[in-house]
């Protein structure tokens, strides 16, 4: 209710009801509904007795009189954007991380060892879709026996990833169809940030300016296991990227090891892989030749950057 002390010219709305309930009938609360329109109005509704003598009772009269005629009800100001200064403050609390309050208890392995913040570099590799009016500025122009439909383009990137504090239980209820019992997902928020920091005339990532080129909010769960269907714990990656696309990969959980976290001790390995393009489902039928934008000696083909002699070492 407006507060009557603040006159700004306009009509106050006012409580609408005549007189206290009996005690054994509970005052039911009046609901205000605002049109959606400059000149909004809003109609109090009848507060009402169900099943008590004489019907609903009715503002500006007794019981069965009119209703009272429609009263205007002020627009809500518009709210300014937060600040630069108060969105640092702002985000901390969305992912629930709250100054001097105690840290959450951690979701189950093996998603325990997702807390805090980390970055690093890396390296991005993409085959990436060239329109027929491809505005690409190449400084050598593409062969005319080049690729039409795609670029390639090589990233040195920087990268954040910053994890929230957990999202505490997710009841995921079961169907009684099928013999299907309740079931509670945990899990935690992330935010992934990537930058690219190529530099064409160092072949290194220092570039002075990055370019931000990827942007990831998502969330980790775990899903425990079930009897219905038969299937071992899991943990799952909800992904959003802005491109249209969500990402929801499953897979079984690891085995836990016997570290404080219950992952191995030590870093991951990451096995030389091949990134020459195969046919879908045929990952043995490498298609060699074919895309000449990965020959790094060629600096006449759709790639990015074409020139690869500083990278190469």
């Amino acid at each position: 209710m407006d507060d009557p002390s603040q006159d700004d010219g306009q009509p106050q709305t006012q409580d609408a009801f005549a007189g206290p309930p009996p005690e054994d009938e509970p005052h039911q609360m009046q609901e205000v509904f605002a049109a959606a329109k400059p000149e909004s109005t809003a109609r109090i509704a009848a507060s009402g007795r169900p099943g008590g003598p004489g019907g609903p009772i009715r503002p500006g009269g007794p019981p069965g009189g009119p209703i009272a005629a429609p009263q205007p009800v002020p627009l809500p100001a518009p709210q300014a954007p937060l600040s630069p200064e108060a969105l640092g403050t702002q985000l901390p609390i969305q992912l629930g991380i709250k100054a001097g309050q105690q840290a959450s208890v951690p979701p189950e392995f093996p998603l325990a060892q997702f807390q805090g913040a980390f970055a690093g570099n890396g390296f991005n590799l993409i085959f990436r879709p060239r329109p027929n009016n491809d505005t690409t500025p190449f400084p050598i122009p593409p062969a005319a026996d080049s690729s039409t439909d795609n670029v390639l383009e090589l990233n040195l990137t920087t990268e954040q990833l910053t994890f929230g504090r957990t999202i505490g239980k997710i009841p995921n209820r079961g169907l009684n169809l099928n013999n299907q019992a309740d079931i509670f997902l945990g899990g935690l928020p992330y935010l992934q940030t990537v930058q690219d920091v190529t530099n064409p005339v160092t072949g290194r990532g220092d570039r002075a300016n990055p370019v931000d080129i990827h942007f990831e909010p998502g969330m980790w769960l775990n899903v425990p296991a079930t009897t219905s269907p038969d299937n071992k714990a899991s943990v799952v990656r909800m992904a959003s990227i802005p491109h249209g696309t969500t990402i929801n990969a499953q897979a079984f959980s690891p085995p836990q090891a016997q570290t404080t976290l219950g992952g191995e001790a030590k870093g991951p390995t990451f096995a030389v892989l091949d990134t020459t393009p195969f046919p879908i489902g045929v990952m043995t039928n490498r298609l060699n030749g074919v895309f000449q934008s990965m020959d790094a000696a060629q600096t006449n083909r759709p790639r990015i950057p074409q020139n690869l002699q500083t990278y190469v070492f």
